[in-house]
């Protein structure tokens, strides 16, 4: 029997939350909970793709425990409760707080598939990788039949890229896998933690949390072959810019929406030309020496546009890609013949 206080609710909500809703394996509906005598309350539970583990410290520990029990139900009855909670487990699991009280079948905990522990030798030294992740997800493909291309690649560069468009950043690391989109969905904003990779799973882990991930199994492609020097540039107020392409947008191609940009004397940004007579043409300031011509997407553009935090953008254009260079990050759109 253990008393755990209420303010861990988040804990549990965030391990729980990790755990399928609907799974052919039932044990991936469940959180896996380990008990000990020193008052160290361990919650693990994820679905195919993720693990997450959070470590809690009980009020008091009378026995401990391991069990398996399902997860929604476990979330909702601690959610439930009005104050400190006190979880008893033998034949089943029973959750009491005050004048509540619930009881939930529990699983045989061996029949959990916990994901394997990495060592200490598989650790990256990359204090900020999170933040490059996140950097360059926005132009990872989501469902390509090039599944290698469904995530970041994580070495030299962290890099993501769907083939018309890709964003990449230093990170000088030592090795090659990719992390799949879904699971750079999921990851935790953290400032301080540890990252360690073997071939096919990558842990983050702080002291009291730990989130594994499966890796894509497949050789990412020779993204730097892509890239290509700067021959001109111009540079926009990126608000400005940003409301002047979601303006153009608007009757560009519903299924390509492709629209076109003129640099220069009169900088504007127009929809591309269509079957239908309908048309917009939208101005906006910017500073360049260069004439330019550019067609693109306005769906990829737009994404790369809104990973700008500064004021102002410089964008590089040669023949068939609009470039941002922003420090060690570097992210391209590929244009397109209109």
């Amino acid at each position: 029997m253990i008393t755990i206080s209420k303010s861990h609710q988040d804990a549990i909500k965030q391990v729980c939350q990790a755990a399928s809703s609907k799974s052919h394996i039932q044990a991936l509906e469940n959180v896996h909970i380990t008990a000990s005598v020193d008052g160290t309350v361990k919650l693990k539970a994820g679905d195919s793709l993720v693990e997450v583990t959070r470590l809690v410290v009980a009020d008091s520990v009378e026995t401990g425990f391991t069990t398996t029990v399902n997860a929604s139900k476990f979330m909702q009855s601690f959610n439930a409760c009005n104050g400190d909670v006190t979880i008893i487990v033998k034949d089943e699991m029973t959750i009491k707080s005050g004048r509540r009280k619930f009881v939930l079948d529990t699983i045989n905990p061996d029949s959990y598939p916990s994901y394997p522990e990495l060592t200490d030798d598989q650790v990256i030294d990359c204090p900020n990788l999170i933040e490059l992740i996140k950097s360059v997800s926005w132009a990872a493909a989501v469902d390509d039949v090039r599944f290698y291309l469904n995530g970041a690649h994580i070495g030299e560069y962290v890099v993501s890229t769907n083939g018309h468009k890709m964003s990449l950043v230093k990170a000088n690391i030592d090795t090659d896998i990719i992390i799949p989109v879904e699971a750079v969905r999921k990851l935790p904003n953290l400032t301080s933690y540890q990252v360690s990779a073997s071939d096919n799973i990558l842990a983050i882990k702080t002291d009291d949390m730990e989130f594994k991930t499966k890796l894509v199994d497949g050789r990412f492609p020779d993204y730097k072959r892509v890239i290509r020097d700067v021959e001109k540039r111009a540079t926009v107020n990126t608000e400005e810019f940003k409301n002047a392409i979601k303006a153009a947008a608007v009757l560009a191609d519903e299924k390509k929406k492709t629209i076109v940009f003129t640099f220069g004397v009169e900088s504007k940004v127009e929809s591309a030309e269509t079957s239908r007579k309908e048309s917009s043409s939208i101005g906006f300031d910017c500073d360049t020496s260069d004439d330019i011509k550019f067609a693109c997407s306005s769906v990829y553009i737009l994404e790369l546009i809104n990973s700008v935090q500064s004021e102002s953008v410089t964008l590089g254009f040669n023949d068939n890609q609009l470039i941002v260079e922003d420090g060690d990050q570097t992210s391209i759109v590929m244009g397109v013949k209109v």
